[in-house]
């Protein structure tokens, strides 16, 4: 069962946890803008968008 962490008595425990929790959410945008590029994505919409002018 997860408890909340304790600021005061966990304070560098807490730092960590969210730390690490930054950087996995910055690996994962950085894991689906590659694969966003890679399927083209960003360069068909770019082509739609000037076939509909």
């Amino acid at each position: 069962r997860n408890r909340p962490m304790d600021e005061k008595t966990h304070k560098d425990d807490l730092l960590e946890a969210v730390e690490e929790n930054q950087n996995e959410i910055h690996k994962s945008k950085e894991a689906w803008y590659r694969r966003r590029q890679s399927l083209g994505i960003c360069k068909h919409k770019k082509e739609l968008l000037a076939n509909s002018q």
